[in-house]
């Protein structure tokens, strides 16, 4: 009986996870699983942890600062705390952790969780630089190169935990919601990672001919690049040619699209799944992690395929990829 499943009266999945201190309290309080004097208690030990962190900032000189920066290392402090009672598999030992520990000690134990973010992120970041595509979009090395290595000098986890420090403008296939600080920086890593170890089962020059297909001015735009690769090589599926080539011929993407115009969404839905079962094994690909990535971003595509089929712009997402390719590597 000891190996059955407790049951917590919160749902964590429910909180909101860029705010997880704040929300893990009003879910607690809610359930009557806190009471109004132990949230006052929790609200004066945070500003007597706040007083601490204000004297290590000014060395000792003083625990007062200005109205803006006290909140800053508040909104830090209570990121840090929430990252630590994010480990509670059961979110009611996290509420118990709250009512039972000082906020000095969740800080604490927060703050070796974020040395050890930082140390598995640092690990990510080296093999994503290892595995950096071959391309010459303005957006894509810029941000994952450099201003990844920017956060890495500028990230402070003592009192600015929360902060992004980069705006990361080369986007990622699958959404990353609700995070921030280094949780945020993290997932990005492991999402490139990801992205790029499938990147690299095509040549480079099938890929900027792809995208010169998609627009001859892609070096320019921010999108997305696994996610043209990866809809490219499925057109390549479903037209019956080898993906690994992502070329298909202005003849068969037609084909393909009318194809297409004649099935409805669920259709459409099948058909791309299938596709990308049937391109798993073609490419070779046997990290699962790398295959749960791909299936995680199947449903953005069909959405996409499926709005771009209701508005008679299939041409525009199945395309033949141009010659003129524009890194001179390739020439």
């Amino acid at each position: 009986m000891s190996n059955i499943e407790r049951v917590s009266r919160i749902d964590a999945l429910k909180l909101n996870q860029g705010y997880y201190f704040h929300s893990l309290l009003g879910a607690a309080y809610e359930k009557g699983m806190i009471s109004e004097s132990e949230i006052e208690k929790i609200q004066l030990d945070c500003i007597d942890l706040l007083s601490y962190k204000a004297k290590r900032y000014t060395d000792n000189n003083s625990s007062s600062l200005r109205v803006e920066l006290a909140e800053y290392i508040m909104t830090s402090n209570l990121y840090t705390i929430g990252l630590y009672l994010k480990t509670f598999p059961v979110a009611d030992d996290a509420v118990n952790a709250l009512t039972e520990k000082s906020m000095l000690d969740l800080c604490l134990s927060g703050r070796k969780i974020i040395d050890s973010m930082i140390n598995s992120a640092k690990r990510r970041y080296s093999l994503v630089i290892k595995s950096i595509l071959d391309n010459n979009n303005q957006f894509y090395k810029p941000t994952v190169v450099s201003a990844i290595r920017g956060f890495f000098k500028k990230y402070n986890p003592d009192y600015g935990a929360h902060e992004n420090i980069i705006t990361a403008d080369y986007p990622t296939c699958n959404p990353i919601e609700d995070i921030t600080g280094i949780e945020f920086i993290k997932k990005y890593l492991d999402f490139i990672y990801a992205e790029n170890m499938f990147c690299k089962h095509f040549f480079p020059q099938d890929i900027d001919a792809l995208l010169c297909g998609v627009d001859n001015r892609y070096e320019a735009l921010v999108f997305n690049i696994f996610e043209e690769v990866l809809t490219g090589a499925i057109g390549c599926v479903l037209s019956g040619q080898n993906p690994c080539t992502l070329n298909i011929s202005a003849a068969q993407a037609a084909a393909l699209c009318e194809q297409i115009y004649l099935k409805n969404d669920l259709q459409i839905e099948k058909d791309i799944n299938r596709a990308c079962e049937k391109l798993i094994p073609t490419l070779q690909i046997t990290s699962r992690t790398l295959q749960s990535y791909i299936k995680a971003s199947l449903p953005k595509i069909i959405s996409h395929v499926c709005f771009m089929k209701k508005n008679k712009l299939l041409d525009r997402v199945f395309i033949t990829p141009e010659n003129t390719l524009k890194n001179p590597k390739f020439l």
